[in-house]
């Protein structure tokens, strides 16, 4: 069953669905003229191919839905912006003695806040940064919960910042 693209457009001024609408939402999460546009024209392209295969036009909820989707897959696909130039990490790793003396001094104080951690904590938290497994394999490997994990995760994070920032506050003093 085909329709055609404007009766589709039609379709969408009379169902009240507004591009601008659209590019405006997703210009407020991506900060980015250039790729408000790049992923309002996806979700149409997408609301488009939705009403070629289903012959009808969905509700305006359901194109903002498809928008929103349009920029979870993008924010998925993007690069990691934290990251670092190898020339930047070279540079770095030659170290004045002081500095040197200083980080190993950092180490053992988060070496000391690690192994402070109560061991429901410990364990869920060395799995995923030692380890680098993920929140499904600990839970899978632990018999737990996934929403378990992610709050043993939060909770050892928050342990870990606390415990460290009493440390620096005395290194301060």
């Amino acid at each position: 069953m085909t329709i055609s693209v404007e009766k589709v457009l039609d379709c969408f001024l009379a169902a009240g669905i507004r591009a601008t609408g659209i590019r405006a939402r997703l210009r407020r999460r991506v900060h980015n003229d250039s790729d408000a546009d790049d992923l309002s024209q996806m979700a149409f392209v997408r609301l488009l191919s939705h009403c070629k295969k289903h012959g009808e036009v969905p509700p305006p909820v359901y194109a903002t839905k498809i928008a929103i989707n349009a920029f979870y897959s993008w924010c998925r696909r993007r690069p990691n912006r934290n990251t670092v130039p190898l020339s930047e990490i070279e540079a770095a790793a030659t170290v004045s003695p002081e500095a040197a003396l200083a980080l190993e001094e950092l180490r053992a104080q988060v070496r000391a806040a690690v192994d402070s951690l109560p061991p429901k904590y410990a364990e869920v938290a060395a799995r995923k940064y030692v380890r680098g497994q993920s929140d499904k394999e600990i839970a899978t490997e632990l018999g737990l919960c996934r929403e378990t994990v992610k709050s043993k995760l939060r909770r050892a994070l928050a342990i870990l910042a606390n415990r460290l920032a009493h440390m620096s506050e005395k290194l301060a003093c």
